[in-house]
């Protein structure tokens, strides 16, 4: 093979594996830049607590909230909204990226629970971590339940806060619930 030839298909080759390699660092990049997601951020509210029970990972709840968990799995009941509830539950990540890791969560879902419509999913800046929140309706024990639930991904864990309430009570509970969502860090 003609010298020129070979240095020829080389540097081809080397432009190759630069634009492959460059085109799959880009896009790493771009799925954890959280710069350009909504930004949820916490406001201290002197009406709610601090949940600090779950391996460094905290949220805050309303004051008046019952305590009926544990401190591995805290759940808290609003006493004025009935099954009106709050929890936060952690697991092993098996070190997939959270867009992996949500994925194999809506399938879960999906499975397991009488979903009610699509799951709404999106990704957002939650006080400076890259998170993803869920909004969806399931029926259990034939009963419609609205769920939002916010993931993060922190030190190889999954930490996924949960709050659910009847459809018809999800405008009563929303300014909580979104001060709830937006206190996980």
């Amino acid at each position: 093979m003609n010298k020129n030839v070979k240095n020829i298909l080389i540097a081809v080759v080397a432009i190759i594996v630069v634009a492959v390699v460059g085109f799959f660092v880009y896009n790493n990049m771009q799925g954890n830049d959280i710069s350009k997601l909504e930004v949820y951020n916490y406001e201290e509210d002197a009406n709610f607590v601090k949940c600090l029970d779950m391996e460094g990972v905290e949220f805050s709840y309303p004051s008046n909230y019952q305590s009926v968990g544990t401190s591995t799995q805290p759940t808290f009941m609003d006493p004025d909204i009935a099954g009106a509830s709050v929890n936060l539950v952690s697991e092993n990540s098996q070190n997939l990226s959270l867009e992996n890791y949500i994925k194999l969560s809506i399938d879960s879902i999906k499975q397991s629970l009488d979903v009610q419509g699509d799951i709404e999913q999106k990704y957002i800046n939650l006080n400076g971590v890259k998170a993803a929140k869920l909004d969806y309706v399931a029926k259990q024990s034939g009963v419609d339940v609205k769920i939002t639930q916010v993931a993060i991904i922190k030190s190889g864990k999954a930490y996924i806060l949960t709050v659910g309430c009847l459809p018809d009570d999800s405008e009563k509970l929303q300014e909580k619930a979104d001060k709830m969502v937006k206190s996980l860090k």
